[in-house]
């Protein structure tokens, strides 16, 4: 899975919306829109504050670690 799958299929999981996790992580509503359609991904320091969100490890989110999902 990519970046933008694994994200969508967290957010979805955790019934968490696009507008609530760009508030819980400080960052824009577009950000959050530009990762969940693939158009961007994010950099290093937010990939952190995005698996601590969901309790997952940076593997999981970049798709190496697909068993943790």
């Amino acid at each position: 899975m990519q970046f933008n799958q694994i994200l969508r299929h967290l957010m979805e999981e955790n019934a968490i919306t696009p507008r609530q996790l760009a508030k819980a992580l400080r960052i824009s509503l577009v950000m959050i829109n530009n990762f969940t359609c693939g158009a961007d991904e994010p950099d290093i320091g937010l990939l952190k504050h995005m698996a601590a969100f969901f309790h997952v490890s940076t593997d999981c989110l970049i798709g190496y670690d697909s068993e943790a999902l």
